[in-house]
């Protein structure tokens, strides 16, 4: 259903016995990299699907969309997956975005309708044909430091910390069932509760910002903050920072 607005998406949703059970939510596809904007769609998402008790879907990137490290730039793709991973709903990965993997530029007269950028293949290593054929891909590869095998054994890449987040998912219900709530913070944080135990914060802003939770880190974009315990004061969030925490009791 290739709608842009929430509003217009929920009459497609039914009871459970009908209509649709899931939908991509293209207005959270299209969102700009602004904290007040994602509030707002998150927002109203949650509102208009839980009259209906319909459940949510969030995704950044698919086979008809320019990918979301080239929408939000590789610098913010992690802090994205926080996002992601983080909400209510049900996240669809589309593949290579646990890389951190771009659009890769198409040769001229190969792509008739503008979407082969998003399409390119994912690389499996360095190699010259990406350890996945021993053919010339039809479509060229992203970047050979862009691969599943050097990332696996990086604790501090892509791979890693989505490898960790959808861990932490599993682990703790509130991740998957927990209701969501916004929290209170500055214009450029987004900041969310779900259920009673996890706060997230992610700063989408330029500057470095202030948020106010507290607990202890789980699953910071700067992997160095893992454990760092927070009190009610918060803590500062660099630009592209984002944490997750579990609460205190």
């Amino acid at each position: 259903m290739y709608l842009l607005d929430v509003s217009e998406l929920v009459r497609y949703f039914g009871t459970g016995r009908d209509q649709l059970h899931l939908a991509f939510n293209f207005e959270f596809l299209h969102n700009s990299w602004n904290a007040e904007s994602f509030r707002t769609t998150i927002g109203r998402t949650e509102t208009l699907l839980g009259a209906l008790d319909a459940w949510p879907t969030w995704t950044f990137s698919n086979h008809d969309n320019e990918r979301h490290a080239r929408r939000y730039g590789v610098d913010n793709v992690k802090p994205a997956a926080l996002i992601l991973l983080g909400l209510r709903g049900t996240p669809f990965l589309y593949y290579g975005e646990e890389l951190g993997m771009p659009d890769v530029d198409t040769p001229r007269g190969t792509d008739v309708v503008g979407r082969d950028p998003s399409r390119a293949p994912m690389r499996w290593n360095s190699s010259a044909r990406g350890g996945f054929t021993s053919a010339t891909p039809w479509l060229p590869l992203p970047p050979s430091a862009i691969n599943v095998e050097d990332q696996a054994v990086d604790p501090n890449s892509t791979l890693s910390f989505y490898r960790d987040v959808i861990a932490l998912r599993r682990r703790y219900p509130a991740l998957r069932t927990g209701a969501y709530s916004n929290l209170s913070s500055p214009a450029s944080v987004l900041a969310w509760r779900r259920g009673d135990e996890i706060d997230i914060g992610v700063n989408l802003g330029a500057d470095e910002s202030h948020v106010a939770i507290s607990g202890t880190v789980i699953a910071p974009t700067q992997r160095a903050r893992v454990g760092e315990t927070l009190d009610a004061k918060g803590t500062r969030l660099q630009s592209g920072e984002g944490l997750m925490l579990i609460r205190r009791r």
